[in-house]
């Protein structure tokens, strides 16, 4: 589950890409908010099965109709959704890459803003079949990756950063606004309390950690707390300061505004 920045999309190469063998088609979701690209034959040919007889794999249009469902719940909560990318993938559409990522990741958010902390649009690529990954199932599979990588397009429509803690952080919380019985987000729960003497914004050095996504668990403290729509205005304190130390006084600032304090709410959490 990984937030990256300014990578080639998958139709014009990279590291996770279609290739010379692949026949590349695109879907369009119910709603018109997402548009799906596929290959129906090649090195990342997609899932296939196709049991309501529409001519597009089942897989495709799960995919396509659960971002969707993703981005009305994120908008419904009081979240920006994902900036439009001024049709780079042919419309207006998000567009959503689905291509074999060889057991390395499962999914990924792009940003494709360059440099700077603004705000950027981008696009989601997610595995082709889910083949030798540890899900109970491919549709708790396409639950998690669109829920969690979206939210970081949500994230993106405010600000780029690179406090893993509070990107990944939210990013899981947001699986379980999507979908409460969330077995990716008890996890990471699960994950946090085997290191709860290390800081919330201080997560182990190198490659993003299991703690980074593990601090949902503070997030859901907050929302549990103060509603959901605590982590909406975090989000928006997050659009202006987006560092690690900026992010804690911003985060004391919205808390204290409540009624409560971090010092205080994290004595409690």
């Amino acid at each position: 589950l990984l937030v990256t920045l300014a990578l080639a999309r998958p139709t014009e190469g990279g590291a996770w890409s279609f290739d010379g063998t692949d026949t590349v088609v695109s879907y369009d979701g119910p709603g018109g908010l997402v548009r799906v690209w596929y290959s129906v034959e090649g090195n990342n040919q997609v899932l296939q099965g196709d049991d309501d007889g529409t001519g597009v794999p089942d897989f495709v249009e799960s995919v396509a109709s659960t971002a969707e469902n993703v981005l009305e719940v994120y908008e419904g909560a009081g979240f920006r959704l994902p900036l439009g990318d001024s049709g780079k993938g042919g419309s207006d559409a998000l567009d959503a890459y689905l291509v074999d990522f060889g057991g390395d990741a499962d999914g990924l958010w792009a940003s494709e803003c360059g440099g700077g902390t603004g705000a950027c649009s981008g696009y989601f690529t997610m595995e082709n079949d889910f083949q030798g990954y540890g899900y109970a199932d491919v549709d708790e599979a396409v639950r998690v990756l669109t829920s969690h990588e979206l939210f970081h397009g949500v994230q993106a429509a405010y600000a780029q950063s690179e406090a893993v803690w509070f990107l990944e952080g939210t990013a899981v919380w947001g699986e379980h606004l999507y979908d409460p019985y969330n077995d990716d987000f008890l996890r990471f729960c699960s994950a946090y309390l085997d290191d709860v003497s290390r800081s919330l914004s201080e997560p182990p050095a190198g490659p993003v950690p299991t703690f980074a996504y593990a601090t949902a668990i503070w997030w859901f403290h907050l929302a549990d707390t103060y509603g959901d729509d605590v982590i909406v205005e975090l989000m928006e304190a997050f659009a202006d300061a987006p560092g690690d130390d900026e992010l804690l006084v911003a985060m004391s600032e919205v808390l204290a505004g409540r009624g409560g304090s971090l010092e205080g709410d994290f004595v409690r959490f």
